[in-house]
């Protein structure tokens, strides 16, 4: 990723800080716009729904080129074409994002993407071509999948592909013997590394963001690794390279994974609250969740809408009675914690829920007008000449 895209998104991020800053009251209009005045927006951006729609047009184009220049090619079906297609489409990835003039509107995204998974289709079928069998091909792809995926978010600063290339390690993982084991021992490396990495400044801001995706996987992994109902479903061991069937865990394994299934949630609560991080404790509420539904599973307490209902009506209470302690603390803050609406985006998944249900009392219904005192005001409207009134 070269300077000049790090430069540009430090700026989206400072500008973008600034506005939510702005809309949450925190500064006024002049500040704003001394702070775009000092940070000025270094490429043109387009807004997401349009760069959604250059990724399909492009994603269309490119598949479809590809398909006409393979059906031309009739002495040709191996890995040749794709490989030669990976590195045109990686080619044009480097020429689209070293375009000022056309920015970050989704076509970098699309040939960078179709480039890794169709250099990533040529190596499976190299090793097709050496009669390795599909068990193999699989696990090469998934190899290839790993590197390319974490090469490509590292050059051309993808985040998604932080996700992409995790997702597929731990796959690859889950076919080797002990694959249970190893998730669990790569997934807690890979929690400790991209909590770490996320906090690092000096990284760009899609760098950390590839890393707190990367979080969210090795979090996923590990709890899956421990989950009572993934034990005993062999979730993780039926991916194996060449899987049969397994025996039933030991009774005291059970217990483990029973007692680890439900303290691995309350130790990611703990340790968001103590760092102060989102994410982590997003993904603590999550895996909260997960085990409920793991301990109705085993033990029928009631239907799994009312576990549910009582579970989300707990939550609530619990945002509630948070949020009024804190705002009765000194200054409305215990311990770096406030009741405050803090400046950001909004909300996002479980915290935008914890959010609505925390300020929910603070709601009133707007009043209604008093009977007789309505005045309409009309309206105009006009354009190409045109004008009226009603």
């Amino acid at each position: 990723m070269n300077a000049a895209r790090v430069e540009a998104s430090r700026r989206a991020e400072v500008r973008s800080a600034a506005r939510a800053w702005r809309r949450a009251g925190a500064i006024d209009a002049a500040t704003l716009e001394h702070i775009e005045a000092a940070w000025p927006e270094g490429r043109p951006r387009m807004a997401a729904a349009w760069r959604v729609l250059i990724f399909v047009i492009v994603t269309v184009a490119a598949n479809a080129l590809f398909f006409a220049v393979a059906t031309l090619i009739h002495g040709e079906s191996g890995p040749g074409p794709w490989l030669f297609f990976a590195v045109c489409l990686s080619a044009a990835t480097e020429i689209l994002l070293h375009r000022s003039a056309i920015g970050e509107n989704g076509s970098a995204a699309a040939t960078s993407f179709w480039s890794v998974v169709y250099a990533v289709v040529g190596i499976a079928l190299v090793e097709d071509a050496a009669a390795a069998g599909a068990e193999s091909m699989i696990t090469v792809s998934l190899l290839a999948a790993t590197a390319l995926f974490a090469l490509a978010g590292w050059r051309w600063g993808y985040a998604a592909y932080g996700v992409c290339a995790a997702a597929a390690f731990f796959l690859l993982l889950a076919r080797l013997p002990e694959g249970r084991i190893l998730w669990l021992v790569a997934g807690a490396a890979l929690l400790a590394a991209a909590y770490r990495l996320q906090g690092l400044r000096s990284l760009a801001p899609s760098h950390r963001r590839a890393a707190g995706g990367i979080l969210l996987v090795a979090a996923a992994a590990v709890y899956v690794a421990v989950n009572r109902y993934s034990l005993d479903a062999h979730s993780i061991e039926a991916l194996r390279h060449g899987a049969g069937t397994f025996p039933q865990p030991a009774p005291a394994l059970g217990v483990l994974s029973a007692a680890a299934t439900a303290v691995f949630p309350v130790l990611l609560i703990v340790w968001g609250l103590r760092s102060r991080r989102l994410l982590v404790l997003d993904a603590g509420l999550a895996a909260s969740a997960l085990s409920l539904a793991t301990l109705r599973y085993y033990v029928h307490l009631a239907p799994l809408w009312a576990v549910l209902t009582a579970a989300g009506g707990a939550l609530v209470l619990a945002a509630l009675g948070l949020h009024r302690w804190l705002r009765r603390a000194a200054d409305g803050e215990r311990r770096g914690f406030t009741a405050h609406p803090l400046y950001g985006r909004g909300g996002r998944g479980l915290e935008a829920a914890a959010v609505v249900a925390a300020f929910a009392p603070a709601a009133r219904p707007a009043p209604a007008p008093e009977p007789g005192n309505l005045t309409p005001g009309g309206g105009r409207y006009g354009g190409g000449g045109a004008e009226g009134s009603f």
